[in-house]
């Protein structure tokens, strides 16, 4: 059942989930070879219905940097990401035509200094 899903954002903090003690949902530094930190993550997963706490602990990464407040969704998962994505297509459409006209010049002084 996807209506009981709970995502939110988080920005370079660890993030542990907790349902009634334990942990249902973890988020932690890597080393990786695109960092070492948990960057910019949308979090979505479905939470049990039958629990009676759920704890979420947030750890900055960088200790001198406060965290800012973090928006909580509740509900069904699909429709959340899919209004994200709808939220989002401008924008995407926006870097889109950026793109191709980076291409499109690329390839006009290219082939116009040949």
């Amino acid at each position: 059942d996807v209506n009981n899903s709970l995502m939110f954002y988080t920005n370079h903090q660890i993030v542990d989930v907790y349902a009634d003690g334990v942990l249902i949902y973890s988020l932690q530094k890597s080393g990786s070879v695109f960092g070492r930190t948990t960057g910019s993550v949308w979090h979505c997963f479905e939470v049990p219905l039958e629990i009676q706490e759920l704890r979420i602990v947030l750890t900055p990464i960088y200790k001198g940097i406060g965290m800012g407040a973090v928006q909580f969704q509740f509900g069904n998962g699909v429709r959340m990401l899919m209004d994200m994505v709808a939220e989002s297509i401008g924008d995407v459409m926006i870097c889109l035509v950026i793109f191709c006209l980076g291409v499109f010049f690329l390839f006009n002084n290219y082939f116009n200094a040949i």
